[in-house]
């Protein structure tokens, strides 16, 4: 795969700084841009994820990075993002492509003879197959998923039902569309830190 002229290799920070600029500058109106979201509160984080009226995921490998850890970030984020997309320096590009499901899109980032970063969109992403409720449910922290079980659902959280058992039960009542516009919601809300506690 020869997408860049310039094959130099570029650093996590260099392709950070500009795909947060391209999501950024193509949103909805809403929308915002999230650096390290974390998936379910696990060792899992993607590196930037826009939320808008879809939930989009974006995975960095730079040119200085391995690819040992992709299969289980694949896993991972599979359940949860309408759409996911691998964005690569030149030198991952090729066998990046390979180790991601066909429905991932896949960015790479040139540098030009001016030493500028830009970013050439390989592979669209397409509508995520494996996305489910209950995964989507893990990115609220516990007080989001009660209100979101009385407001989706329609009946109120038992007090001592732990955060897998209240995923679990808007997994099986809540359709993906209906939770992801309300995970959305929670998300984008620039008073969400005041208004609920971080997760222990």
């Amino acid at each position: 795969m020869h997408i860049c002229s310039n094959a130099t290799a570029i650093t996590e920070a260099e392709i950070r700084e500009a795909l947060r600029h391209h999501l950024l500058s193509g949103a909805e109106d809403g929308a915002v841009v999230r650096d390290e979201l974390s998936i379910n509160y696990l060792a899992e984080r993607v590196d930037i994820a826009r939320i808008g009226s879809r939930l989009e995921g974006f995975e960095i490998k730079s040119d200085f990075d391995r690819l040992d850890r992709l299969g289980g970030q694949v896993t991972a984020f599979g359940g949860v993002f309408d759409q996911l997309t691998l964005v690569t320096g030149p030198n991952l590009a090729t066998p990046g492509a390979r180790a991601v499901p066909a429905w991932w899109g896949l960015i790479v980032a040139c540098r030009d003879k001016t030493g500028m970063v830009s970013l050439t969109c390989v592979r669209q992403p397409q509508q995520n197959p494996l996305q489910a409720s209950t995964k989507i449910a893990g990115l609220l922290w516990r007080e989001e998923l009660a209100l979101a079980c009385e407001t989706l659902v329609g009946k109120s959280a038992p007090k001592r039902a732990s955060r897998a058992q209240l995923c679990e039960r808007l997994g099986q009542n809540v359709s993906v569309p209906a939770l992801r516009d309300f995970v959305a919601s929670r998300l984008v809300d620039q008073d969400r830190a005041a208004l609920y506690r971080q997760p222990s």
